[in-house]
């Protein structure tokens, strides 16, 4: 995040160049007087406490080590929770205190019109319209290896599409998506085999 160093060719000292992936201040790639920036941070607390130690920084300062962050710049911080048995880390308090902190929750029809914008399945959507309570089949009391989850019925909707997959081939790519019961369910098998 803060770059490498190098050699200032005057000074002799030793300097930071920052990324050109980064809004920091002077970095021609950003716009700081057009829109939003957003540094989006996925998968937060599942990094190393010195990484961690970095988003203290840019967090708290608006900056890392001598890089300032552009004045249109939002930072947002995503991660799984603890109890959904993802790769997380516990997540220093002093990390905390500078967030405000929201869970998102997932949402049929936000997730609808997001799929239909995207140009997925109309059919996978009118399903889970129809079966609501299959979106996100996660179970920390009973967990299986396959469960539908926003993400994978996207997965399972670009398969259920895919005119060039074998039917069988598909109803096995949608089942490694949403798991078998789901998959025949949504109809995968498109010869109107569905049990």
């Amino acid at each position: 995040i803060r770059g490498f160093p190098g050699v200032h060719k005057e000074t002799g000292q030793t300097v930071w160049h920052p990324p050109s992936t980064l809004p920091f201040k002077g970095n021609p790639h950003f716009d700081e007087d057009k829109g939003l920036i957003y540094l989006f941070f996925d998968e937060a607390n599942a990094a190393q406490q010195s990484v961690l130690g970095v988003a203290m920084q840019i967090t708290n300062e608006r900056r890392c080590g001598e890089h300032l962050l552009m004045d249109n710049v939002i930072i947002i911080l995503a991660g799984n929770r603890e109890q959904d048995r993802g790769v997380t880390n516990r997540m220093p308090m002093p990390l905390l205190n500078r967030l405000c902190q929201a869970e998102v929750q997932h949402d049929i029809k936000s997730w609808s019109s997001w799929m239909m914008r995207s140009g997925k399945s109309p059919i996978v959507v009118a399903f889970l319209n129809w079966k609501p309570e299959y979106l996100h089949t996660w179970d920390p009391a009973n967990p299986e290896k396959v469960i539908g989850t926003p993400r994978t019925w996207t997965f399972a909707s670009d398969d259920f599409e895919d005119t060039l997959m074998p039917d069988d081939m598909k109803m096995v790519a949608i089942s490694g998506s949403v798991g078998e019961g789901r998959a025949i369910d949504v109809g995968a098998r498109r010869g109107g085999d569905r049990e």
